[in-house]
């Protein structure tokens, strides 16, 4: 996030809805120091009245290498990291596999003296997955293209049924559209789309 009025815009959201702010959660870079001095100034809401509590709301910042991790928790930008290994789906950076770079982040001296809980992201699709995480050392896991396949997804029928019968080899990472990433699609003759636009077809 690098405007301000695009923060702006986004909070003023928020307020118009009841639901109570949990958490703010930031990828792709650090986020600028203005950026983390606004999301200190806020206040948690409390889940069970809504009104706000004296706990500040938690920064989760999701990394894809560690010099990322380390670079937020200096800054402040991270109360939980996320480490999204190069098997996640979307955007990404093609660079160290899911366990690989959870295992780096819990041997960085630096997130281990800030005691700071540590996800994974990437290829997490069963409950075999998380448990494999979580003996890894992960505090927890964050899932996304899983959920594609719910019942409340926006994703067409004929999409679901393509990830469903898809495996693992039937995936690859192309030029994403933003810079200095790639991105996480189904094989297929559109090699320039990637798979996560596959809703709008």
């Amino acid at each position: 996030m690098q405007h301000p009025t695009l923060f702006d815009f986004v909070m003023s959201h928020h307020h118009e809805t009841t639901s109570p702010l949990a958490a703010i959660f930031f990828s792709f870079g650090v986020p600028p120091k203005w950026a983390i001095d606004r999301v200190r100034s806020l206040k948690r809401s409390s889940t069970l009245t809504g009104s706000p509590s004296q706990s500040s709301v938690p920064i989760i910042f999701q990394a894809q290498t560690v010099e990322q991790a380390e670079q937020a928790v200096e800054s402040g930008a991270a109360d939980i990291l996320v480490a999204q290994g190069m098997e996640s789906g979307g955007h990404g950076m093609p660079n160290l596999p899911t366990a690989q770079l959870v295992s780096c982040l819990l041997a960085s001296k630096l997130v281990k003296s800030e005691s700071i809980p540590v996800l994974s992201a990437g290829g997490v699709m069963t409950g075999t997955d998380i448990a494999s995480h979580l003996v890894l050392g992960a505090s927890g896991v964050v899932m996304g293209t899983r959920f594609c396949l719910s019942t409340e997804s926006v994703y067409p029928e004929l999409s679901k049924q393509r990830m469903l019968k898809a495996s693992g080899m039937d995936t690859i990472r192309s030029t994403g559209t933003l810079r200095a990433s790639s991105c996480q699609r189904l094989s297929s003759e559109c090699s320039i789309v990637p798979w996560c636009w596959l809703y709008v077809q």
